[in-house]
């Protein structure tokens, strides 16, 4: 009987926590993503809220959410080896951080 019980519980919980809806995955690649902006936008602008993620350069909110942001972006992405941004895989790493850049 405590098995049977156990066991419903757990279903109950497996199934109240799983999503309703898939999230958005974070794109390989930023800019590969369609629906993610290119270059990217600063994570305290258009509701995104980049700065209460984990990583700190992700929106949290937004028609943006699960994009890449960043922090002092401009309009036109300059080299990642440029202006000390430290560019891994198209972001700054440093300063702009999680920003755009072109490798």
């Amino acid at each position: 009987m405590r098995y049977s019980i156990c066991l419903l519980v757990s279903l109950a919980c497996l199934a109240v926590s799983s999503p309703s809806s898939s999230p958005r995955p974070a794109p390989a690649t930023f800019g590969s993503d369609v629906d993610c902006p290119y270059p990217n936008g600063n994570c305290y602008d258009d509701d995104c809220h980049g700065e209460l993620s984990v990583d700190r350069v992700t929106c949290t909110e937004g028609a943006d959410k699960g994009c890449g942001c960043g922090y002092k972006c401009g309009a036109v992405s300059g080299k990642c080896s440029d202006n000390e941004c430290n560019g891994v895989k198209g972001r700054c790493t440093y300063n702009y951080l999680g920003c755009t850049c072109v490798l």
